[in-house]
């Protein structure tokens, strides 16, 4: 065997390690991105946005939103006000009460130093009536003109395994 033959079999090898490792990593993960928030604040009329390509109509899924903030955001609770367009053009809007700290102020999921992550479930077993994109945005619903303390705003949405 020659040099060259034993360096492409080990390329070949690598790459399909590469690839194994790809595939069995994404837990089902359909869609699951983040979008900063402006260091200075999040603005009430800026916009987190998320474009989802939902390619199976009947597939159940759970659909999460993922808030990275620091320990310097002032409040237990982070309300969102989510837009929702499907590909049919059909405009969705809902409220959600995100609740990022316990009532003693300890921060809800994991973090190291003073940033920390929560996911919260906003749709469980949703099943998307179309196959295409869904346009959201999200927005922060705090009675501040910029809310200070969050880093990212995150958009998961994995497969519900039967």
């Amino acid at each position: 065997m020659t040099r060259n033959h034993r360096m492409a079999m080990r390329n070949f090898l690598l790459a399909v390690v590469l690839i194994f490792i790809a595939f069995a990593c994404t837990d089902g993960k359909t869609y699951y991105k983040f979008q900063p928030v402006d260091a200075t604040g999040w603005h009430k009329d800026s916009a987190a946005v998320f474009d989802v390509d939902i390619a199976d109509s009947i597939q159940s899924f759970d659909v999460l939103i993922n808030v990275r903030n620091g320990g310097e955001y002032p409040y237990q609770n982070l309300w969102l006000f989510i837009k929702r367009t499907g590909p049919d053009k059909l405009v969705l809007n809902d409220t959600v009460e995100c609740y990022i700290a316990d009532p003693m102020g300890k921060w809800k999921g994991s973090g190291i130093g003073s940033r920390y992550e929560v996911s919260v479930l906003y749709q469980q077993n949703q099943q998307f009536g179309a196959k295409g994109i869904y346009h959201y945005e999200i927005r922060q619903g705090m009675r501040e003109e910029k809310l200070k303390g969050l880093y990212e705003i995150g958009f998961m949405v994995k497969n519900v395994q039967k």
